[in-house]
């Protein structure tokens, strides 16, 4: 063998272990674990292999970058795995009989990263055609709803596992003195409220019949799922970061931001003495409607402004698409406090959305969807994906926005008005990109996208650059109130302050409000990217 030919094994050798070092971000231990399950690891093509499954988890599935370790190392098989003819098919299954999102399915990979390994034929469709059958589920949702909540019950066989666990409960049903009609009925019953059930091993779950069968206990009752000590399916990981002086960094005026414990927020300190609202963790979709749109009827106050982003791209991918095939993309924009708002403010709505979009999907059916404070529009970039999408519809949002406050500031003197802006996504691919606003503002200080130096962790081409530098430029204008009315050629002042802060749909108190109007959204959404592709 000759040297040059041993250069380039070593050369592509190291190439993998710098990919899975620095762009998947494992440590050296991770990926030592990661080998020993998996040596071919090594072998495998890092364009043709390895970073396209990267992309597809954290763009596709919305998969925090932080949990990709894990991912890799408890479960390198996956990264062996054709991500067209097993991965994705296998994927669109799922959501077709489950009906679940693309970040469902992320938060089922985090939980349990094995599941992508398992045979659809053997294994998967089995086991929804037994829950669905033996607990009596018309509904996808209501199987998505149990697969959701524990998605180590995929990893059991129906034969060995889940039918001898629904025979004990019945059977233990019928000693406590139930009929058989009625030992089915409170069977499902209790299998459909604690799912995790079907989880545990037999050994396990008959050692626990026989205990509440001992102690006279109801198995109705003992098996009612208990908050105390449960772990949580997946959570974001906790960041803390020291305070930040956005006005020393980038000239900002009057704003300080920090990042506490759990989701990015702001902590404004202003010379006037208001202070941005808090509208994460205990707040509703009910309290967010409650503030009102005080945009053209406000007196000294602060103006918050609230709109809910969403994208989306057609077809998506399931069994009979692979990558290349043409796709369009689409977005949805809602501001609810709009949506109760009418008739009074819709002129004016439709002037600043025509603004800000080039392609507005026609209103031809809004019979499920809100009448007012909603935009569709096509996604007018190359290379549509669903996180593409996702970012673009947080840039739409903000630009509306500007819209809006452009149309006030030239009827009215802003300069004595903070106004407070909340743009939230249910993408955490977006959410991960622009939860920190000091680093957006500082991106937007650039003159060029070239003069950026975009501090992500993973590859750069995650970013997705050429939409997020125009969003932080966007933003960067408003909030160092560099708003020009080109018509007349004069600057505008939209607020004293403008405080601008991207949130993750999530930190917003969960009731079936919030999740109706993520679900219109997200429909909204693959409505306006059908729109797009069928004019294409």
């Amino acid at each position: 063998m000759s040297i040059e030919s041993t250069d380039a094994k070593t050369s592509a050798l190291d190439a993998r272990i710098d990919f899975f070092i620095n762009e998947a971000n494992l440590s050296h231990n991770d990926l030592k674990e990661a080998l020993l399950k998996q040596p071919s690891l090594l072998q495998y093509s890092i364009d043709t292999t390895l970073r396209p499954k990267l992309q597809f988890l954290v763009e596709e599935l919305h998969i925090d970058k932080s949990s990709i370790p894990r991912i890799i190392r408890t479960s390198p098989a996956i990264l062996g795995l054709s991500l067209t003819q097993n991965i994705m098919p296998k994927i669109a299954i799922i959501q077709e009989e489950c009906n679940l999102s693309s970040n469902d399915i992320g938060i089922i990979v985090v939980t349990v990263p094995s599941i992508l390994s398992l045979s659809l034929k053997k294994k998967i469709k089995p086991c929804f055609e037994f829950l669905r059958s033996k607990l009596q589920l018309t509904n996808p949702s209501d199987l998505g709803s149990i697969i959701l909540s524990s998605p180590r019950i995929l990893m059991h066989g129906v034969d060995t596992s889940l039918s001898p666990k629904l025979q004990m409960i019945q059977q233990a049903l019928l000693y406590e003195g139930l009929s058989d009609t009625r030992s089915i009925s409170e069977m499902i019953s209790i299998v459909k409220k604690n799912p995790s059930i079907l989880a545990t091993s037999n050994t396990i779950l008959r050692a626990r019949i026989d205990k509440y069968i001992y102690e006279g206990k109801s198995l109705k009752e003992s098996f009612k799922p208990k908050s105390v000590g449960r772990k949580k399916i997946y959570t974001q990981q906790n960041i803390d970061k020291p305070m930040r002086e956005a006005s020393s960094r980038v000239g900002v005026k009057k704003g300080h931001f920090t990042t506490n414990s759990n989701r990015n927020s702001f902590d404004e300190t202003k010379q006037s003495g208001t202070s941005m609202p808090d509208l994460q963790h205990s707040s509703s979709l009910r309290d967010i409607k409650k503030l009102p749109f005080s945009l053209y009827d406000f007196q000294n106050e602060p103006v918050s402004i609230v709109a809910f982003a969403s994208g989306s791209i057609f077809p998506a991918d399931d069994i009979n698409t692979v990558r290349g095939t043409r796709r369009a993309g689409g977005i949805a924009i809602q501001f609810p406090q709009l949506t109760e708002a009418g008739e009074v403010f819709h002129s004016r709505f439709q002037d600043a959305t025509r603004l800000s979009f080039g392609m507005i999907m026609p209103r031809t059916d809004i019979s499920n969807l809100p009448q007012y404070g909603l935009v569709q529009a096509g996604f007018p970039f190359l290379r549509p994906s669903r996180a593409r999408c996702e970012l673009y519809a947080c840039h739409g949002a903000l630009k509306v926005t500007l819209q809006l406050l452009k149309q006030t500031a030239e009827e009215k003197n802003m300069r004595d008005v903070d106004v407070n802006i909340d743009i939230y996504t249910h993408s955490t691919y977006a959410w991960n990109l622009l939860k920190d606003s000091e680093i957006l503002l500082d991106w937007g200080s650039a003159s060029t996208v070239e003069d950026v130096h975009f501090d992500i962790p993973g590859p750069l081409s995650l970013a997705n650059t050429d939409l997020l530098f125009p969003l932080t430029k966007t933003m960067h204008r408003m909030a160092n109130n560099a708003v020009i009315n080109r018509s007349r050629n004069k600057r505008l002042c939209i607020g004293r302050t403008v405080n601008i802060r991207f949130q993750y749909i999530g930190d917003l108190l969960y009731d079936e409000e919030i999740g109706k109007v993520t679900k219109e959204l997200q429909y909204a959404a693959k409505k306006a990217a059908i729109w797009q592709y069928e004019r294409l």
